[in-house]
């Protein structure tokens, strides 16, 4: 018995529908991560939004908010006039401020020290902070 081939258009619309599948494949996993950084964005708004309200109960301010949520190397960050504030599941919430903060950036910040792991701490008559790869 002999086979036969086809004919062009089947062939066409074989290779077609196998196109149109892996086209929906990609898109659903682009949607999917798409969707994952939206919520992993608002949990790290809401314990940045948290981490802003317990440092105002504490008489805290870092002056005017200057971006709302901003991906960083392994986090998230909100910035303000007078400091930054960095977030991320493992570390939670810190902030940094003024010469630390300056030295932080100036050394790569998220994507040289790692995210701080503490918030700005007093230690004999100076202030520091730790951070994840320092």
């Amino acid at each position: 018995m002999t086979r036969c081939a086809p004919p062009p258009a089947v062939r066409f619309a074989g290779r077609l529908t196998s196109l149109v599948l892996v086209l929906a494949l990609l898109v659903g996993g682009l949607a999917s991560t798409a969707q994952a950084q939206v919520s992993e964005r608002e949990q790290a708004r809401s314990a940045l939004d948290a981490k802003e309200s317990q440092l105002a109960a504490q008489g805290i301010s870092f002056g005017a908010r200057l971006s709302d949520v901003d991906p960083v190397n392994g986090g998230w960050q909100r910035r303000y006039a007078g400091g930054h504030v960095y977030w991320s599941a493992a570390t939670g919430a810190h902030f940094i401020l003024g010469a630390i903060l300056g030295r932080y950036l100036a050394l790569g910040g998220a994507s040289g020290l790692g995210l701080p792991t503490t918030d700005e701490l007093a230690v004999a008559g100076a202030r520091k902070n730790e951070f994840a790869r320092a």
